[in-house]
């Protein structure tokens, strides 16, 4: 299993993304305002599982508890990219990230 870093995005003018190559099974460290970049520069579609260990269930105000132990599916079609706001989801990321499914996805894991 991989830990991938994160980019911070607090730099002056442009500067490059360095993306890794998820594996079988890769880690990332979440935290707030942040984003994860997929691209696929494969010729089929791959889906990345993102998916924290401590995730359960989330009470939701007028509906009740919704399950959040299944993790984020993102189907990155071959040759584009996918972006994955964070805080969006952040239900889904509590303890450790993982993120399975799709080996040969590249990914970075953007701070704000």
């Amino acid at each position: 299993m991989a830990a991938v870093s994160s980019i911070s995005l607090a730099q002056d003018g442009a500067f490059s993304v360095a993306f890794s190559t998820l594996t079988a099974s890769d880690t990332i460290t979440v935290s707030g305002n942040q984003y994860i970049m997929f691209h696929n520069d494969t010729g089929g579609p791959l889906t990345a599982v993102v998916d924290g260990d401590g995730s359960t269930t989330k009470q939701v105000d007028g509906i009740g508890p919704v399950s959040t132990s299944s993790g984020v599916s993102v189907l990155v079609p071959g040759g584009e990219f996918k972006v994955l706001n964070v805080n969006s989801r952040r239900a889904f990321f509590e303890g450790v990230v993982s993120i399975t499914g799709a080996v040969g996805l590249k990914l970075a894991v953007l701070n704000a």
